[in-house]
């Protein structure tokens, strides 16, 4: 069996001084501009729904931590 993931975030900037997260890890190369809210791919734009876009974020910024079925219904929803 293999061990977990590791993913690692980078804050970034984008253009017009919005705020973006950069990720490395299993899924590829993703990027998310959290001021246009808008998210990349391996550098291909990728459509979320408002909550799909939301529920990403939430986990991001967790870094890695594990988070709750309950955290995040309280966070996203």
């Amino acid at each position: 069996m293999k061990g977990p993931s590791r993913i690692s975030v980078e804050p970034g900037r984008p253009p017009h001084g919005t705020a973006a997260l950069h990720v490395k890890g299993p899924a590829g190369d993703v990027q998310v501009d959290t001021g246009t809210h808008t998210v990349r791919r391996n550098g291909k734009p990728v459509t979320l729904r408002p909550k799909e876009y939301d529920l990403l974020i939430a986990l991001l910024q967790r870094n890695g931590q594990v988070a709750t079925r309950a955290e995040l219904l309280e966070e996203v929803w």
